[in-house]
């Protein structure tokens, strides 16, 4: 009625972006091209536990964790450029970023028919900057409890509708938490590492097994506040808070063992909520 499960993975990345989005405005006579440096190793696990118990007379499946998770960014920069060689740097950086998450959910049969299911998470993400100038380095640590819960209607079995509701967070660049602006040195202000996020769904499943599959389902999420990153000027703005909703389908069909198809289908439209 038990059992662990123990993932593990390191991964191994490297980018070097040319950009130029407003070709001669800066440096009419050299061009406004740029270079977005990353280097990263990234690495972690989860250990997980998971157990099958009654409580009463109803069936009860319980899921508990913790996770783990380190950023090791060796190299982090921005370079003014000419035909891909650098004459000049915005910033560059290293940053060393971590973080740990407990976890619980409980997945509840109140009937045949009626599956239920509650949790909640904690995460904790900590952030170190080391940069070329000493107002942008420093450290700065968030952490956000998070709970869900959603429910299912066994029509059938092929049909069942479901609905599900709960918190959720996005994480911020690191250099938008402590920073100035590297091209005015004008002070910036700081944004949070971790963001609220709230959402739900509603949607509809059918299935039959190696048949075919489909789902259709109308969600909602709203978030405190955007973050985004000024490639060509090297500083983070802290945006709105933003309303995000749409529209999903999938479907897949089996023709024979050897031949299936599937389609997938996406809508969505996000508008700011603030001025």
């Amino acid at each position: 009625n038990s059992q662990w499960v123990v993932n593990a993975y390191s991964i191994k990345s490297q980018l070097n972006l040319f950009s130029n989005f407003t070709y001669l405005l800066d440096n009419p006579e050299q061009g406004d091209q740029f270079e977005q440096l990353d280097e990263r190793i990234l690495s972690g696990g989860s250990v997980t536990y998971i157990q099958s118990t009654k409580i009463g007379n109803l069936h009860a499946h319980h899921m508990a964790g913790v996770e783990y998770r380190q950023d090791d960014i060796s190299d982090i920069g921005l370079f003014n450029t000419a035909n891909r060689e650098r004459i000049g740097m915005v910033r560059r950086d290293d940053i060393n970023e971590q973080s740990v998450a407990a976890y619980y959910e409980l997945n509840l049969d109140i009937t045949d028919n009626l599956p239920v299911h509650i949790g909640v998470r904690h995460d904790t993400l900590w952030a170190d900057v080391n940069s070329d100038l000493a107002a942008n380095s420093g450290s700065e640590r968030d952490s956000l409890l998070s709970v869900k819960g959603g429910l299912s209607y066994i029509i059938n079995d092929a049909w069942q509708v479901y609905a599900n509701a709960g918190q959720s967070f996005h994480s911020n660049d690191a250099r938008g938490a402590v920073s100035v602006d590297p091209v005015t040195l004008e002070p910036a202000t700081p944004v949070d590492l971790l963001v609220r996020g709230v959402g739900s769904e509603i949607g509809i499943r059918v299935a039959k097994y190696r048949y075919y599959n489909a789902s259709f389902a109308v969600w909602q999420l709203r978030n405190d506040s955007e973050l985004v990153f000024v490639g060509d000027a090297g500083n983070t703005e802290a945006s709105r808070a933003s309303k995000r909703w749409g529209a999903e389908f999938s479907g897949y069909y089996w023709f024979n063992s050897n031949l299936t198809a599937d389609l997938e289908l996406a809508w969505t439209q996000g508008r700011f909520t603030q001025d």
